[in-house]
């Protein structure tokens, strides 16, 4: 691997193993490459998550150059007690360089609250989130550089650039990804028993009491199956159920679940193709969220870029695509992805929202 230059001197940097994690610092100006997740460790949680936020809201790259890419990163001007120093970020290889005596600004993790929340400039006042940040709702917010996020991204999915509300802990999203995730991998011991048993028949659609239009919720095909699905409950099901509350998205859930299986069900009838997994569900939930927040942006690997897309934009395209292939599979017998499903758990969701969204004071 070469040798890294410095941001500032353009001097070699040097590997340090510190007490945070690996680091890459200049011997010669003692100014420091960071990725978050080792910032998050040397710096407070919050801290680190406004920066990337104010690095996000910037509009152009007006900082030095990355050392890992080459491009010129985000500037992210901040005030210290009056005096102004500067931060860059680099979003596309998510590291942070910080000059000498930067890093001892930023607050440390557990260090008594200070009077004033640290202020990053925000270079798009009529954003939605400048209210956010200055109220504190960072905390909550959107990190790519670590978790389920990040791993989300990596596997091609859509993950949340802005985090549109803030609010208690989403228990009930949790819950259910992990009674989901359980009964899935507990089904993997004998897969092909429990689908026979439990999945979704369209030429059969009354089974068990009609109970098989909802628990192919909790049986997927496969580890990657269950992990894109799980991921995309993930970063949408926590901003709805602060929304409309755990018990409304419950009812959300198995309603675009069912209509998912019955819109698959009115393109195949007859077809004796099991159907499993919570897309049809969670379908329901992308709509939800999309109409509920129409300006919050997703983040996507294009090209190894992280790009912002609009969350409309990408509901249009992801429409598209299953309009499209369902048409293709009208009428035939053939596995693979039941599109029709997701189409069906969209249309439910589409109506959920206009019946539960408040409605406008006379």
């Amino acid at each position: 691997m070469s040798e890294m230059p410095c941001p500032q001197c353009k001097k070699p940097l040097g590997r340090q193993n510190t007490t945070w994690g690996l680091a890459f610092r200049c011997q010669v100006c003692s100014g420091w490459l960071m990725a978050a997740p080792v910032l998050r460790r040397a710096a407070s949680e919050d801290a680190v998550q406004r920066l990337w936020i104010a690095a996000q809201q910037c509009a152009f790259n007006r900082g030095r150059m990355c050392s890992v890419c080459g491009i010129s990163m985000r500037l992210v001007p901040r005030t210290v007690s009056g005096a102004p120093c500067d931060f860059d970020v680099c979003v596309r290889c998510q590291v942070v360089w910080l000059d000498s005596g930067e890093l001892e600004l930023l607050p440390k993790e557990g260090a008594p609250a200070a009077t004033e929340a640290p202020q990053f400039t925000n270079t798009q006042p009529n954003s939605p989130w400048n209210a956010e940040m200055q109220s504190g709702g960072a905390r909550g917010a959107y990190n790519p550089l670590g978790g389920w996020r990040f791993m989300g991204a990596m596997l091609g999915m859509p993950v949340e650039m802005d985090q549109p509300t803030a609010g208690p802990k989403p228990v009930f999203t949790w819950m259910t990804i992990g009674i989901t995730s359980l009964v899935s991998l507990l089904a993997f011991g004998n897969l092909e028993a429990v689908i026979q048993a439990w999945a979704f028949f369209p030429a059969e659609p009354w089974r068990n009491g009609g109970l098989t239009l909802l628990t192919p919720f909790f049986i997927h095909g496969g580890f990657m199956h269950l992990v894109g699905n799980m991921l995309f409950l993930f970063a949408f099901g926590d901003n709805v159920e602060h929304r409309i509350g755990p018990m409304r998205l419950l009812l959300l859930l198995v309603v675009a679940t069912v209509a998912g299986n019955l819109a698959q069900m009115a393109l195949n009838p007859a077809s004796m193709i099991p159907l499993v997994g919570a897309s049809g569900g969670i379908s329901g939930v992308l709509v939800y969220y999309a109409l509920a927040f129409p300006k919050a942006r997703l983040g996507m690997f294009i090209f190894f870029h992280l790009m912002p897309v609009n969350i409309m934009i990408y509901l249009l395209f992801w429409v598209g695509m299953q309009f499209m292939t369902a048409a293709q599979q009208s009428g035939h017998e053939g596995g693979g992805v039941a599109w029709m499903a997701h189409l069906g758990g969209a249309g439910a969701g589409l109506v959920f929202f206009a019946l539960t969204r408040p409605q406008p004071r006379a």
